[in-house]
């Protein structure tokens, strides 16, 4: 069903962004190529821009329609919440809430928080994915997801029309079996983190050039990350297993510690990460979405006073 709140010129130009191909464009959406060329050249009249360059095998989006697709999923995605939110005053219900997050919360935070929003929004289907950060902006980007929790910072959010809530910094935490000679050490530094090969999750470049400044500043080698995983419970099982340790934020080390694992005893302090929440602006009132932050936001902040090695559990 085509939205009112989204034009037919509109939908017309993401089917060709997203295909690269007129014909494939016209085919997936039912109307003829030529109609369909000419719907795209009244857009590109409109706007006084060329969005599209054409080539022998398709086309390419120009700056101008790079900039246009990331206002049009925008756009779809206001449209599909203003929906979502006037059918939800007329039947009392949301059908569908997809959420984002980061891995390291889906063992931790984030259980208690979904039985929470599913009892409170009764009948709304809750999609959960889960990835590093750069994944999730992607999804979020392309308008697959709706709001999302992740630590770092990602540049490709700066955007007037998403919000970025800053929740807490949370530390860094190292990791690694209870057999493991650094877990037996009573201080463990720098040199001796980056002498052991690492576990850490998939595609997550914002942490490899985290790690990598930090042994930086220290004359050190960035470390050798061996293996990597989408999943935090294979990561524990795999550090678990082998000498390799893991670098983790706070929530997820103390997770790994009550199955297996040991925080290690450093000489220094890691690097703190913040943990944000994202949403569009248009998204900022719709019920589901802020009683996600809020409670998020609630659970996280519990957490900022964690205690580690330098300060023991009472």
């Amino acid at each position: 069903m085509i939205n009112p709140l989204v034009t037919r010129k509109l939908l017309h130009f993401v089917a060709v962004y997203e295909s690269g191909n007129i014909a494939h464009a016209a085919a997936q959406i039912g109307i003829s190529q030529p109609a369909l060329s000419m719907s795209l050249r009244q857009l590109e009249d409109e706007f006084g821009a060329e969005l599209f360059r054409r080539q022998p095998r398709g086309v390419s989006p120009t700056a101008a329609g790079e900039v246009l697709y990331r206002y049009a999923i925008s756009i779809q995605q206001g449209a599909r919440l203003a929906r979502e939110e006037v059918a939800a005053m007329g039947e009392g219900k949301l059908s569908r809430l997809r959420l984002g997050a980061g891995v390291a919360w889906t063992t931790t935070v984030l259980p208690d928080v979904l039985i929470d929003l599913q009892a409170q929004f009764a009948g709304m289907t809750i999609d959960m994915i889960t990835g590093v950060g750069d994944q999730l902006a992607g999804l979020f980007l392309a308008g697959e997801i709706d709001v999302f929790l992740a630590a770092g910072s990602i540049p490709a959010l700066n955007s007037h029309e998403i919000e970025t809530e800053f929740i807490a910094n949370l530390p860094m935490r190292a990791v690694a079996d209870s057999d493991h000679a650094l877990a037996r050490m009573d201080r463990v530094t720098p040199s001796d983190l980056a002498a052991w090969s690492w576990a850490g999750f998939y595609e997550d470049e914002g942490f490899f050039h985290l790690s990598q400044h930090y042994m930086a500043l220290r004359n050190l080698p960035a470390p050798k990350i061996a293996i990597r995983t989408n999943s935090a419970a294979a990561l524990t099982s795999l550090v678990r297993a082998s000498d390799m340790v893991a670098v983790l934020i706070s929530p997820l080390a103390r997770s790994a510690c009550r199955v297996g694992l040991s925080e290690l005893r450093l000489e220094e302090p890691l690097w703190d990460m913040p943990v944000n929440i994202y949403y569009r602006q248009v998204a900022a009132d719709l019920l589901p979405i802020r009683f996600f932050r809020e409670q998020i936001g609630q659970r996280i902040r519990s957490l900022v006073r964690e205690p580690s090695f330098e300060e023991p559990d009472p």
